[in-house]
């Protein structure tokens, strides 16, 4: 090899080396410049999200109202703070709708709706997974609007949702113990495996819900529809079903007895296959089925007994 070869290669590995140093400074460069930004970025969250807190006890509901979409945002915007922004809020929702607070004739406030609106977009199913329980019990929500709101696994016990509006809503496991839903709209909701033992729906909108295995033991069901709703091992005891549509139901729920039926009752065909009624409160001579093999028995219980609604915010 000539000198001037042995020379035009090693400009040549100079060449290569400075261009492989020159990217090696360019992506270190480009690295540093992304941590900085992701600080940055971290730090404006950061101060947005203790902004809205203090926003959040302004006297202006305006004001409350903007800091709660704001901490939508934050949870939007950053997965590490969104376990904080849904605990929060839930707090926020307990604080300014305590149970007994709002007049029977009064619906939700509007800065305790945005909150759960808000709560209901930013709860998912890794909540549920994780079996993360978000409290809202004990509140005072009438006519909350919650449609296909997440609300896997809360805990809504002793919530009053009178005539909230809930169609589609996902209450997954959700706890509803002693809670109000009169008049509430649940129709197409999923409800499998809630717990709502001592609660009232009376004249609720269950229809075409999914009830998979829910437990309403002891529940006021009077007037409810249940119309085309998936009924697959609920549990009824002691549940007062005068007046309820329970025709077209898919599935068969538990063998129950000592439920309470009348004349309005709506059964479904099938019934005599897993109904066993020992009480009910308007009791008829009998009630054939399709296979007109069983009867229903009847005894009265006692009407004088002590009206102990969960719906009368007075005897909370």
């Amino acid at each position: 090899m000539s000198q001037l070869t042995l020379f035009e290669e090693e400009d040549k590995a100079r060449v290569t080396l400075a261009q492989i140093l020159g990217g090696a400074i360019l992506l270190a460069g480009l690295g540093f410049t992304w941590l900085r930004i992701q600080v940055g970025r971290q730090g404006q969250l950061t101060e947005r999200f203790i902004r809205a807190v203090e926003q959040l006890a302004s006297d202006s509901a305006s004001v409350r109202i903007g800091a709660i979409y704001a901490l939508a945002r934050v949870a939007k915007e950053s997965n590490r703070d969104r376990t904080a922004v849904i605990d929060l809020l839930a707090a926020f929702v307990r604080e300014h709708a305590p149970r007994g607070s709002t007049p029977a004739t009064v619906f939700v406030r509007p800065d305790v709706q945005a909150a759960l609106t808000v709560l209901g977009q930013t709860i998912d199913r890794s909540d549920f997974d994780s079996r993360r329980q978000v409290d809202l019990s004990d509140t005072d929500l009438p006519g909350a609007k919650l449609r296909g709101a997440n609300l896997f696994y809360v805990d809504l016990s002793g919530a009053n949702l009178r005539g909230a509006q809930m169609e589609g809503a996902r209450l997954r496991q959700a706890r509803l113990w002693s809670a109000c839903l009169d008049l509430a709209n649940l129709s197409r909701a999923d409800l499998s495996f809630a717990e709502l033992e001592d609660a009232s729906a009376e004249d609720a909108d269950f229809s075409e819900a999914t009830l998979r295995g829910v437990e309403m033991s002891r529940t006021n069901l009077k007037g409810a529809d249940f119309s085309d709703a998936v009924m697959a091992g609920a549990a009824l005891h002691e549940t007062h079903l005068e007046g309820a549509n329970l025709e077209g139901i898919l599935g068969t729920p538990i063998p129950f007895a000592d439920i309470y039926i009348d004349d309005r009752t709506k059964l479904p065909k099938s019934a005599g296959d897993w109904v066993m009624i020992s009480w009910i409160k308007s009791p008829r001579e009998s009630h054939s089925f399709e296979n007109e093999k069983r009867e229903i028995a009847a005894k009265r219980p006692n009407d004088d007994a002590e009206d102990t609604s969960v719906c009368d915010s007075s005897k909370r």
